[in-house]
């Protein structure tokens, strides 16, 4: 009877101790290699300051882990990433960043829709522009970011014609791959990607939910009272 007890208790502290919000962790760590050009010329207004001719867009010939990415967009403007550099890198197919509170499953689900449906066909700079300050949007959001109106208006029809595509349009964050890149201890430029399906994360380990612990602590509390009442216990 003891022994029952003991797991019953058990099983209960679990469901009870709020063990659920556990960090999940990226899932691998490695070495990313920056590609040789990338669209710049975006002026843009983020929290009221104005930022002139930042870079971005797609970073044209990169690499993760020795395989090549189709796409890697900015989804950071508070860092920097040099280009034909090589960085150790953590990535994940969950849009989790340690340092990215702006980042949630819904906007970057957004993201993640245009990398899949948009990126192929934004082959020239100003469209790649256009796109990379679209993404920078759907990080801050639209009561932060705006493109200056000093933008080209190349970039800025690129804009308007990706976010009339994007509207309410979402795919999963798992379906691209976020970046983390840093040398040393320093952070560098996040960044969204896509590798053309040649790259299989391996996927965290899973969290027992409090649905699946309540479960198991009224299989173990059946088995307590079944017990009990084979050996003549009143319980």
């Amino acid at each position: 009877m003891k022994i029952y007890t003991l797991i019953l208790a058990l099983s209960i502290s679990l469901f009870n101790g709020g063990a659920f919000s556990a960090t999940i962790p990226f899932d691998a760590s490695g070495r990313l290699t920056t590609g040789t050009t990338y669209a710049g010329g975006i002026n843009l207004v983020l929290d009221g300051t104005t930022l002139n001719n930042e870079g971005g867009g797609n970073i044209l010939n990169s690499m993760l882990d020795g395989k090549s990415l189709a796409y890697a967009y900015c989804i950071d403007l508070f860092h920097s990433i040099s280009l034909n550099q090589t960085y150790n890198a953590d990535y994940n197919n969950k849009a989790l960043f340690d340092d990215r509170p702006e980042l949630t499953e819904i906007n970057g689900g957004k993201i993640a829709w245009l990398i899949l449906n948009i990126a192929e066909t934004a082959v020239e700079k100003y469209q790649q522009a256009g796109l990379q300050a679209l993404i920078w949007e759907q990080v801050y959001g639209a009561t932060r970011f705006t493109l200056n109106s000093s933008t080209s208006n190349q970039i800025k029809t690129a804009y308007q014609t990706y976010s009339a595509a994007l509207g309410a349009n979402t795919a999963s964050v798992n379906d691209v791959l976020w970046i983390s890149p840093y040398q040393s201890t320093t952070s560098r430029q996040d960044l969204v990607a896509w590798d053309g399906l040649s790259m299989n994360l391996q996927q965290a380990a899973s969290v027992s939910t409090p649905e699946t612990i309540w479960l198991f602590s009224i299989g173990l509390a059946g088995l307590v009272v079944s017990s009990c009442k084979k050996r003549g216990v009143v319980m």
